[in-house]
């Protein structure tokens, strides 16, 4: 899987000759999709490019892995709260009851999120000196959308999007394809083909529940800070359907093919 991905990132690398330089924006909110970035920031320094890893805020609570090939940025440390740090990892992507009883830990992940987002946005001084840099690229993930703000700050408008995950709905539809809005993380099984009727509607209902009930924002986590400090018109749909190139980290039981519009271009 990774030898695919490394073999396509190198393609969208090659207009900007042999040896870019990349940055990569890696939040630290999860640790396994922390870890996928950092796999692939030193799979691409072995390769010859100058790779940077931007941290906007450093949880010193976790246990965090750090490329071993590539220079490391940390902008700020934190410690997260107790109750992030106990249940982040158990429940967040249950279903039944569990998507009430996650309410608050949903809450303060998202609250956190914007705090790093307000202070990261704010940080003229590490914005201007992260624009002399004059990155020819980024690699970022589309789940927390603050980084896509601080890269237009610092003039970077191309970028790869790598998702650790399957294809969410959301992300579905903005590049082009048939989805849900409802469903910005992979829950679903829509076009699973052996669903039964119970399974299927309740395959239905849960999206729309933990949409309103953990508070995800429809223009997506952080937008509107991106649109107080850099671009009041940001929206998520942006930094998915913009990216050069998208990475999902699936296979064949995990998603099932899906139709394409016949008046899209899906690339």
């Amino acid at each position: 899987m990774f030898i695919v991905i490394i073999s396509l990132i190198a393609v969208a690398l090659c207009n900007v000759g042999n040896a870019a330089n990349v940055v990569a924006i890696n939040p630290y909110f999860a640790h396994s999709h922390f870890a996928f970035m950092v796999k692939l920031i030193d799979i691409l320094a072995d390769e010859g490019h100058n790779m940077t890893m931007i941290i906007p805020s450093l949880d010193t609570s976790k246990h965090a892995p750090m490329p071993k090939k590539a220079r490391i940025i940390i902008r700020s440390e934190y410690s997260t709260t107790s109750t992030l740090k106990d249940g982040i990892d158990q429940g967040f992507w249950d279903d039944g009851s569990e998507i009430w009883k996650t309410r608050q830990m949903a809450a303060q992940f998202t609250t956190e999120l914007l705090r790093q987002c307000e202070d990261f946005l704010s940080d003229k001084s590490f914005i201007d000196s992260m624009k002399a840099e004059n990155f020819d690229m980024a690699m970022i993930e589309p789940t927390d959308f603050c980084g896509y703000g601080f890269l237009k700050q610092i003039n970077v408008t191309a970028f790869v999007n790598i998702v650790p995950m399957a294809l969410s709905e959301k992300h579905a539809l903005a590049n082009g394809l048939p989805g849900r809005n409802f469903e910005a993380f992979p829950t679903t099984n829509d076009y699973h083909p052996g669903l039964t009727y119970t399974e299927r509607l309740l395959n239905y209902v849960h999206p729309i529940i933990r949409h309103f009930l953990h508070g995800h924002y429809d223009s997506g986590i952080s937008s509107n800070v991106v649109q107080k400090y850099v671009d009041p018109n940001f929206h998520q749909d942006q930094a998915i359907g913009g990216a050069r190139f998208t990475f999902l980290n699936t296979e064949e039981h995990m998603d099932f093919p899906r139709p394409i519009r016949w008046h899209h271009c899906v690339q």
